[in-house]
């Protein structure tokens, strides 16, 4: 009989053990593991949404270079010569208008096309330059290129946007009548507003393109 009483002393026991639920430790401590858990989820998705952002900025970056070297190498192919004198953040060309040849199909006239590199007054991008283009620089220009910071001139801080190739290989930073192609080299950097230019610097890229001028044999007029 003693025995069965114990029995059922023990069950008894039990069961009030397990009415009682969790203690406050084990729940301080659950509490502790969520939190550490929760901490380190959210710097991966921070560090992850960081290398994304890198990412789209050197994408958006790498098309604006391809595509305003494709305009310049449009124009290049278009325009009679690359104008004496050019230099590594100017580029003037000469091009013939539809309406300058006569009936005979002979030249009678031309215009100038013209590429330049100056500062960037936006705010966010007041340590990188743009490059505009325009009939000449007192007409109505259009900004086709923003961020590029480099490389950067051994006289000034200008980019050295364009080199001069003549036709026995030298390079150049100022045209000739021998140029017979024309080099582009661009860093470009997407700033990102908060961020200081060694973060933004994360997010640029360095493109080069060349052209063969097809028109190098004319010279100039």
């Amino acid at each position: 009989m003693k025995k069965t009483n114990s029995l059922k002393g023990s069950r008894v026991l039990s069961f009030s053990r397990k009415a009682k639920g969790v203690s406050i430790v084990e729940l301080l401590v659950s509490v502790a593991i969520m939190g550490i858990a929760i901490a380190g989820i959210s710097e991966l998705l921070w560090a992850n949404t960081a290398w994304l952002t890198s990412l789209h900025n050197k994408f958006d970056s790498f098309y604006a270079a391809k595509s305003f070297c494709n305009r310049v190498e449009r124009d290049l192919n278009q325009s009679l010569c690359v104008v004496k004198d050019s230099t590594s953040d100017n580029l003037n060309l000469q091009v013939a208008p539809e309406s300058s040849f006569d009936k005979n199909g002979f030249l009678t006239s031309v215009k100038t096309k013209v590429y330049w590199v100056e500062p960037d007054t936006e705010v966010g991008y007041e340590n990188s330059y743009i490059v505009k283009t325009a009939d000449s620089k007192l007409a109505p220009s259009t900004v086709v290129l923003r961020g590029l910071i480099g490389p950067k001139s051994l006289t000034d801080s200008k980019p050295r946007l364009f080199q001069y190739i003549d036709k026995d290989g030298n390079a150049t930073d100022l045209a000739t009548e021998s140029t017979t192609m024309v080099h582009m080299n661009l860093e470009i950097r997407r700033n990102e507003f908060g961020k200081s230019a060694a973060q933004n610097d994360k997010s640029g890229i360095v493109f080069r393109y060349e052209v063969l001028l097809r028109n190098a044999n004319l010279h100039r007029l």
